[in-house]
């Protein structure tokens, strides 16, 4: 427990010697796993325990990612998950999504009546569905300094569904 106290200690110090702030360093996790050496055919003997933790890094300027992880290879780390990629401006960025998704809804039913030659009306019914959330915007600037770290992310967006029902006119002769 000594020693995973002091590699700990080790990665806080060089986290925040590279400029990340206190508040945004956590361990949060202790575990201990028993090593059992197994013989043929005898019950496994236990030899000892890892004891590991898990450290919180919250990183606010994502191109620094790929050296943040090679200090902590430096320093030991052997595994790196649960990553998990947000954004300060969510409010923003969903507010946008909805705006674009209402925007698209309008079109298709322009195309629709179009199509079927009456004219549309007001706006009599809007409902949404709940938010899908693919990351944040802006994830993707960042993704030559994280295939470099290993890390090739996927497209990510904010994406939203409405459905609107409009009211149907006859067009005047």
């Amino acid at each position: 427990m000594a020693a995973l106290r002091s590699k700990t200690a080790s990665l806080l110090a060089a986290l925040e010697a590279f400029g990340l702030p206190k508040e945004d360093l956590a361990s949060s996790v202790l575990s201990l796993s028993p090593n059992f050496q197994y013989i043929d055919r005898q019950p496994p003997k236990l030899l000892d325990y890892t004891a590991t933790t898990r450290l919180e890094v919250t990183i606010n300027h994502l191109p620094a990612f790929p050296e943040i992880v090679q200090i902590g290879l430096d320093l030991g780390v052997t595994a790196l998950g649960n990553l998990v990629f947000l954004t300060k401006d969510e409010a923003r960025w969903q507010s946008l999504a909805r705006q674009k998704a209402m925007k698209d809804a309008l079109v298709k039913a322009q195309d629709y009546a179009e199509a079927a030659e009456v004219k549309l009306g007001q706006l009599i019914s809007l409902s949404d569905r709940l938010p899908e959330r693919g990351g944040p915007p802006g994830f993707l600037t960042a993704q030559r300094s994280l295939s470099e770290a290993g890390i090739v992310p996927q497209d990510v967006a904010f994406r939203q569904s409405v459905i609107a029902q409009y009211e149907i006119l006859v067009k005047p002769e």
